[in-house]
């Protein structure tokens, strides 16, 4: 019987524990949870508020720190452009003293040597050093030496030997540069087709720099345009008074000689000078246009030759040699050189056609 009795008071207490457990089931379930929690859903929003209050005043004191930070420093800054300035102002009564320090120092030395005693020198050098105002003027950041200098060093530093800056100056120009710059403005005039202008430029440059070659060799070059043979000779007689072996001046001389059938004195002018094929070609080009003319066959065949031995590719220059050889007899000698021109790169259609009827 006592079995069966703990037996049942075993499942009684099995059932109370069930019951308990069931009450346990409906808190974790939540039936209850409304009503009990309604206050702690305000007092986390509370706290939520306070810790967010708490981290924007702690934002807002480290950047007020920052901005006095930076506040002391441009103040810093402001006072140290201030002592700078005082010392820039001060800076001619620190020299002014140092000078008269100096000065002191020399006139001490030269009492000192003709004097009889010592004590009168001392008093000498104390009467004529500076006031004591001037050093207490003397910002405290300088520290100044307290050995007196020499006069050499004093003299070294002194404001009045202070070299000043040299002042640029623009230098003259020179006759050449002149003479360019008035050839290039009467240039542009005649490409313009303003001859009156450019003429009268010319001549006003030229009545003042009467050595200009280049201003004055345009000028024949137009008086001769012009056919105004003796303006040009005149002007040409007095450059070449100034430049006898000038090459542009002795062309333009041959040319005006040419222009006025003088064409014994065109090759005259022109064998005067031999200069370098290779930069006056146009030079011996005329040269041998010149002997042509004036019917130095030979001299005008061996000054083309010569060119296209420089240049084969010069229609002109073929062409003119086969006229040389064409006066001298020499057909064959003239019909190559008409083929020649033919075959050449460099020339014009006039002279093709002549070239073709010759053959």
């Amino acid at each position: 019987m006592s079995l069966i009795n703990d037996m049942l008071n075993d499942l009684d207490d099995r059932r109370s524990g069930q019951r308990g457990n069931e009450v346990s089931l409906d808190w974790m379930s939540g039936h209850k949870i409304h009503g009990e929690n309604r206050w702690q859903l305000p007092l986390i929003a509370c706290v939520v508020i306070l810790i967010f209050i708490v981290i924007a005043y702690g934002v807002w004191s480290y950047q007020s720190k920052t901005s006095m930070t930076v506040i002391d420093k441009l103040s810093l800054v402001r006072s140290e452009s201030r002592v700078v300035e005082t010392l820039a102002a001060g800076d001619q009564q620190v020299l002014d003293a140092v000078a008269i320090d100096a000065e002191v120092n020399d006139k001490s030395v030269k009492v000192v040597n003709g004097s009889a005693t010592a004590t009168q020198a001392k008093k000498s050098v104390t009467k004529a050093e500076p006031p004591a105002v001037k050093k207490n003027t003397i910002p405290a950041e300088i520290s100044l030496p307290t050995e007196r200098k020499s006069p050499k060093s004093v003299q070294k530093i002194h404001v009045n030997d202070v070299v000043a800056a040299p002042i640029k100056t623009q230098k003259p120009l020179t006759l050449d540069q002149r003479d360019r710059e008035q050839y290039q403005r009467a240039e542009m005039l005649l490409r313009q087709q303003r001859f009156t202008e450019a003429e009268l430029l010319l001549q006003d440059f030229l009545s003042q720099y009467a050595q200009a070659p280049h201003s004055g060799e345009l000028l024949v070059s137009l008086w001769i345009s012009q056919q105004q043979w003796q303006q040009a000779q005149n002007l040409l007689t007095s450059l070449r008074g100034f430049y006898p072996q000038n090459i542009r001046l002795i062309m333009l001389d041959a040319r005006l000689a040419l222009q006025q059938k003088q064409t014994d004195k065109a090759v005259a002018l022109l064998m005067s000078e031999q200069p370098v094929l290779s930069e006056h070609q146009d030079y011996y080009e005329l040269l041998g246009i010149t002997a042509r003319q004036n019917k130095q066959y030979q001299l005008s065949a061996e000054v083309y030759r010569g060119l296209l031995g420089f240049d084969s590719q010069r229609g002109d220059w073929w062409v003119g040699m086969a006229i040389a050889l064409e006066m001298q007899q020499q057909s064959s000698a003239a019909r190559d050189a008409y083929r020649q021109a033919l075959l050449s790169k460099n020339i014009t259609p006039a002279l093709r056609n002549y070239a073709q009827k010759k053959l």
